[in-house]
C-alpha cells in the first residue's frame, strides 16, 4: 500500500516508534524508519539515506532485507543505490525534477507479495530536486483559498484573488525550524494556508512584504511536523487518524502532502478537517 497517498498521510505519524526484528511475511505493510522520508528535497548531486521497515501495529525491523527491492519511477531525476535492500541511498541527478522511489516486498520469483486481497506491501518516497537558482517563483498571484475547520472551531475563511508568497518557515516559527520538506522554489498549498490564517486570524492590517508585516497568529496556534510536510494543529484542530487536516489544490486532492503541491495563477486551494472514511 502506498502509504502517502490521499487522508492516509495521517497514519504515518502515529505509528509506535518501538521497532523490532521480524521476517517480511509477519506484517501487512512496509513503511519508512523514518516518517520524514516520505518526502525528500535536495538540491542537485545530493543523497539520502532511507530504511524501510515493517508495520503491523508498531515498526519492525525486516529480517529478510535481501527480499526489499527498490525502484525510481525516472533514474535520471533520483538514482537509488543498492536496489535492495532495507537501506538504500537516493541520489538526486537532475537540476530539477521529481521522481518517486518505491520499495517492495517481493517474493523468490521477483514478483511483488500479496500480504492480503490486493494489497501490495510497499511504501514510497517522493523525491523532489529543489534547486532553488533554477527560475524561482516569489508569489502566485490570484489564488482562491478556503479554509474550513470542525464545528465551531473559528476556522472559518474564504478569501478570492489572494497573491500567496514564498518564504522560508524559519520566518514563522524560527530558526531552529527544521522545513526540509517545504518546497522552496515555489509557494505550495501550505503556504497558502499559513498566509491567508495569519491575514484573517491577526489584527494587523498588512501584508507580506509590508515592513510592518510579521507572524504573530501562526507560531502559537499552528503546528507543524514531519519537517513541515505534515499540519498536526490548527487552534485546536489536530490530526490524529482517522480525522485530520487535508488539502485540495485546483479542485484534486494532494495525494502528496500540500508542503510540496504548487499553487499556480488562477487556482485554488482548500482545506478541511474531516474525518477519513
Amino acid at each position: 500500500m502506498n502509504k502517502i497517498i490521499g487522508g492516509s498521510i495521517l497514519v504515518i505519524f502515529s505509528l509506535s516508534l518501538m521497532v523490532v526484528p521480524v521476517f517480511a511475511d509477519n506484517y501487512s505493510y512496509l513503511t519508512f524508519q523514518d516518517s520524514a522520508d516520505f518526502v525528500v528535497i535536495k538540491p542537485q548531486l545530493s543523497s539520502e539515506t532511507v530504511t524501510a521497515v515493517g508495520f503491523d501495529g508498531e515498526k519492525l525491523i525486516i529480517s529478510d532485507p535481501e527480499n526489499i527491492r527498490w525502484s525510481s519511477s525516472n533514474p535520471n531525476v533520483a538514482y537509488v543505490t543498492p536496489s535492495s535492500g532495507a537501506t538504500v541511498d537516493i541520489w538526486t541527478l537532475a537540476e530539477r525534477g521529481d521522481a518517486t522511489v518505491t520499495a517492495r516486498y517481493v517474493s523468490d520469483n521477483n514478483t511483488p507479495r500479496n500480504i492480503h486481497d490486493d494489497t501490495v506491501c510497499s511504501c514510497s518516497v517522493k523525491v523532489i530536486v529543489d534547486e532553488r537558482t533554477v527560475n524561482p517563483v516569489n508569489e502566485v498571484n490570484d489564488v482562491d483559498v478556503i479554509v474550513k475547520g470542525s464545528n465551531g472551531s473559528g476556522i472559518d475563511i474564504n478569501l478570492a484573488d489572494v497573491t500567496i508568497p514564498k518564504f522560508n518557515l524559519t520566518e514563522v516559527f524560527g530558526s531552529a525550524f527544521n522545513d526540509d520538506d517545504v518546497l522552496k522554489m515555489n509557494p505550495t498549498a501550505l503556504h497558502a494556508l499559513l498566509y491567508v490564517l495569519e491575514l484573517e486570524k491577526d489584527d494587523d492590517n498588512y501584508t507580506y512584504g509590508d515592513p510592518n508585516w510579521d507572524w504573530d497568529w501562526v507560531p502559537t496556534h499552528v503546528t507543524l511536523d514531519s519537517e513541515g510536510s505534515y499540519v498536526k494543529i490548527i487552534d485546536g484542530d489536530g490530526s490524529n487518524w482517522p480525522i485530520g487536516w487535508n488539502a485540495e489544490v485546483d479542485g484534486e486532492l494532494c495525494h502528496y502532502p500540500p508542503s510540496i503541491s504548487p499553487v499556480s495563477a488562477n487556482g485554488s486551494v482548500y482545506w478541511h478537517y474531516y474525518r477519513k472514511l
